[in-house]
């Protein structure tokens, strides 16, 4: 199995998850209508890391937590 090195954090992620918080930030900034250069879509990106980093490693909790997340400016 390929790893990932997140160079700013440390953490190793395998192949398959870089590719499942992909397609999660993916279906989030098509939901919200987000440019996926935006200052919002890079605030999600940032919130799956962390979050994975914490242990949140399910595809539905990380969704769940998309879904719910603050986004700038609101």
């Amino acid at each position: 199995m390929m790893k990932l090195h997140y160079s700013m954090c440390g953490a190793v992620l395998s192949s398959e998850h870089v590719s499942m918080m992909r397609g999660l930030l993916k279906e989030h900034c098509e939901n919200r209508q987000y440019d996926r250069q935006s200052a919002e879509a890079e605030d999600a990106a940032r919130g799956l890391l962390w979050w994975y980093q914490n242990g949140v490693t399910e595809q539905e909790r990380l969704r769940h937590l998309l879904a719910i997340s603050v986004v700038r400016g609101s």
